[in-house]
Formats: structure tokens, C-alpha cells, sequence
């Protein structure tokens, strides 16, 4: 297994300042431990106060005292553990539908802002990217104990991705820890990790048949692992105030094919299904058609049986549905012509990904953190610290302390300040370029098609 991920920056970076995007103070040493659990810094008693009342109080005595967090502990009554010993041997045979457990992995995490605590080891209600990755674990280790032919052919590269979705998991924990509910920082992240286990599935090139193994652990795995990028784009796009005046024209119509596919919609209708225990792999290809495989292709018009979910690869002369976010539920029977005018639909779902990676316009709120075009956001006019879209934010963020006698001020903080209007659009426009020369270079080395990497430097040129 992959080992846990580093506290970024740990000592070098102050817990709030990473919140609102101040930079670090020219002095490291001057930054402090929580005197409590000894795991987040800060550079002073403002910041640690702010970071308190709005993150830190909920989690802090469960990182400095892990067995008060009894939700985040693998107890000797875990409801998996109970479905695994009445299963007994039959748990490693193909045809059971019994899920492992998964969850006594976590147990030897070292870090103390990655491990669980104090949020439930079997995944905190209501989120979907966590509940994709313990879904995508859950599989991959069903594929394992069963002694399943990918595995028996590629038991180091299975065994490296189970690492990585580990990893991936841990850093869900690592952000909750670090930043209020609704900030884009808490969404999914962990791009090298997600490319590279896209990628190494894709190398593979494996493809099974129904055959005797009606799950098809392997086409499940790749199917739900699918579903964790584009789900948190997807909350990206939500979070946008206004999606048509954050967005340049050209790109209106990808954002009205994501708001009309219902992505989220058919990612828990899957989840739900799966969630207890592994069901025919049919059934779930049925959720994703609309409640029958029996579709016309969406480009000739021709009836056929969907056999396969369109994951890495299209298919030639077998009927896929596809599941993008831009092509919710989409049918191809995948003759030739059909199949090529696929291949061609599927540039729309990259260019919607790059357009929410590269967007330089949106500008985030100090409060409610939602996405804003920097026309709509203003600096507090006091201490100049902080953004706001809205004079309702600036009221609720006075509620929350940002008043002269507690945050609002800039004596002995101008280290904090904003810079004006021009300043701010030229470093966002400067982070996009950052963003996107990192996410071409993790595709460079992952092996991505070259077409792919043209794709992102056509987009980085526009910034």
C-alpha cells in the first residue's frame, strides 16, 4: 500500500492562511502548534481563533485523542466484519455477492490530519466522492480474495491501485481537518493519483466477458472508479453564482449539457444499488440506460442491447452507453461511423473538464465560497483581507467574528491584504496557468494521448 500523504506544508504553512489564500510569513519559525492536538499550525492568535471557531473546534480533541472518535475506530461489532463471518468461505468464491471489509486498513495510518477522526471509518452520509472510493476499495479487494483473472495477471499494478485509492481517501480526511464545509478546497483531490490510476486501468487493455461471472467485478471497478473526477466537477459547476457570466460564450453550451444530464442523479441511483452487496452487472448497466438495455443508438437510430458502460475506451461493434457528465445515458451501437462519431462527442467532455480547471474569471467568496466573476466580488473595505460576492456575506461573516475587535483588521496583518482588482485577475489567471501545466505534465507522464495533452495547451494558451 501507498503510504499516507505528507501534511502539506506542515510547519510552513498556517492552517487559516491556506483557507482565505494569504501567503506565508517571510519568518517559518514564528508559526505555532495547536497547544491541544499538536497537528495544525498558525501564525498567530487571530488566525488560530478564526480557524477555531470555524473548523478546528469540531475536530481538534479527536486528532490529539483518536479513541474518543468511536465512529472512526474498527470495533469487533463492524457490520461488515458480521456480514464476512456469515459468508465464511464462501466470501472468495465469484458467485457471492458479499463485500469484504476494508475497513481494518486504515488502522496504521501515521498522519493525524489523514486519518479518519473524527468522521466515520465507513464514510460520512451524503458524500458522494468518499462513497465512490469506498465502493471502488470495496470492489477492488472483492477482485483480490476471489483470485479474479486481472488479478491473477496483474497482481502488482492491482495491488499499487488499491494504494492509491487509499491515498485518495486519506486526503478526503486531510481537507475536511483543514477547511470550512463548502470551500473548494474540500472537493476531490488528488489529480496525480486519480490520472494515474485512469491510466494504469486503461494500460491493462483488460476486457472480460459475462460468461459464468455475472458481476463483472472488473468492469464494475473501472465503471465506478469512473464516477470520482467528474463528480467533483460537477460540484464545481454548482457552485458557480452565475455559470453563464463565469464562463466565456463559447464554452455556454457544455455547461447546459452537464446542468441537464442529471450526472449526480445517475451516480446515486448506481451507488444505491451497489451499496449493500454486488448485484449482476446488467442491473447496474440498466440503471444507467433508464431501467432497460434495450436503447436506440444515439446516432443512427438503430435498436440494440447495451453490453458494455463506455469507461476508457470505445468499443467498436459493441453497444455502449456512455456516462459523462456531458453525455448522461447516451447509446451507441458502435458500427463504425457510429463509433467514430463517439469518439468525436467525448472531446466535448474533456473540453467541459478543462474549461472548469482553466476558468481564470471565477473569483471565490470569503463566506460562502461559492464561485463568483470578479466584477461581482469586492474586498472588505476595512482590512482589505478578504472577498466578498455579496453584502449578505459580509453581514453573516461579521456574525461568524469578522468584526475590527476580533479578524477585521490590517495593523500588524498587511501580509493578508488583498491585492486590488487587476492584481487579483492576475494571479488567478496565474494559478489557472499553474493548474493546468500540472495537470498537463501528471497526463504527460501517465502515458494520456497526445491529442488529449494538444487539448490542454490550446486551453492554456487562451488564459
Amino acid at each position: 500500500m501507498a503510504a499516507a500523504p505528507p501534511l502539506a506544508d506542515a510547519g510552513t504553512m498556517c492552517a487559516n492562511c491556506r483557507v482565505y489564500d494569504w501567503p506565508k510569513p517571510e519568518d517559518w519559525s514564528t508559526l505555532k502548534k495547536c497547544g491541544r492536538c499538536k497537528v495544525l499550525w498558525y501564525c498567530g492568535q487571530l488566525c488560530q481563533a478564526e480557524h477555531w471557531a470555524k473548523v478546528h473546534k469540531h475536530h481538534c480533541r479527536y486528532m490529539g485523542n483518536p479513541e474518543k472518535a468511536l465512529a472512526s475506530l474498527h470495533t469487533s461489532d463492524c457490520p461488515s466484519c458480521r456480514e464476512v463471518a456469515a459468508a465464511g468461505r464462501e466470501i472468495s468464491k465469484p458467485t457471492n455477492p458479499t463485500y469484504p471489509c476494508i475497513l481494518n486498513v486504515f488502522e496504521t495510518i501515521p498522519v493525524a490530519q489523514a486519518t479518519p477522526y473524527p468522521f466515520p471509518l465507513a464514510g460520512l452520509p451524503g458524500d458522494r466522492q468518499e462513497r465512490t472510493l469506498v465502493m471502488a476499495m470495496k470492489i477492488l479487494v472483492k477482485i483480490m480474495i476471489t483470485n479474479h483473472p486481472v488479478y491473477i495477471a496483474h497482481e502488482e499494478t492491482l495491488c499499487e491501485l488499491l494504494g492509491n485509492l487509499l491515498v485518495l481517501r486519506t486526503y478526503i480526511w486531510y481537507r475536511r481537518k483543514g477547511w470550512p464545509v463548502g470551500h473548494k478546497a474540500r472537493n476531490f483531490c488528488g489529480e496525480s493519483e486519480v490520472v494515474e490510476i485512469g491510466q494504469g486501468i486503461e494500460n491493462l487493455g483488460w476486457k472480460e466477458t459475462c460468461g459464468g461471472d455475472q458481476f463483472r467485478l472488473w468492469s464494475l471497478f473501472c465503471t465506478v472508479f469512473l464516477f470520482s473526477s467528474p463528480s467533483s466537477l460537477v460540484n464545481d459547476q454548482l457552485r458557480l453564482r452565475s455559470p453563464l457570466a463565469s464562463v466565456r460564450s463559447k464554452h455556454h453550451h457544455l455547461l447546459h449539457k452537464v446542468g441537464e444530464a442529471g450526472y449526480l442523479e445517475m451516480v446515486d441511483k448506481v451507488l444505491d444499488l451497489i451499496s449493500d452487496h454486488l448485484v449482476p452487472y446488467d442491473e447496474v448497466m440498466r440503471a444507467m440506460c433508464g431501467g432497460t438495455l434495450q436503447r436506440a443508438c444515439g446516432f443512427c437510430g438503430k435498436l440494440c442491447t447495451v453490453k458494455e458502460v463506455l469507461t476508457t475506451q470505445v468499443c467498436f461493434k459493441v453497444p455502449q452507453v456512455v456516462v459523462w457528465p456531458t453525455a448522461v445515458g447516451l447509446v451507441s451501437c458502435n458500427r463504425r461511423r457510429c463509433a467514430n462519431k463517439l469518439g468525436e462527442k467525448l472531446k466535448d467532455d474533456n473540453q467541459w473538464r478543462f474549461v472548469m480547471w482553466s476558468n481564470d474569471n471565477v473569483h471565490m467568496c470569503d463566506n460562502c465560497f461559492q464561485g463568483v466573476p470578479i466584477q461581482a466580488i469586492h474586498r472588505c473595505s476595512q482590512c482589505l483581507k478578504k472577498q466578498y460576492c455579496s453584502q449578505a456575506c459580509i453581514v453573516e461573516d461579521r456574525t461568524k467574528g469578522h468584526t475590527r475587535e476580533k479578524f477585521c483588521r490590517k495593523e500588524g496583518e498587511e501580509r493578508k491584504v488583498k491585492g486590488g482588482r487587476r492584481e487579483r485577475v492576475k494571479k488567478n489567471k496565474e494559478q489557472m496557468q499553474k493548474g493546468i501545466e500540472y495537470r498537463e505534465q501528471v497526463h504527460r507522464e501517465a502515458g494520456a494521448s497526445e491529442e488529449l495533452v494538444k487539448m490542454m495547451e490550446s486551453f492554456k494558451k487562451n488564459l
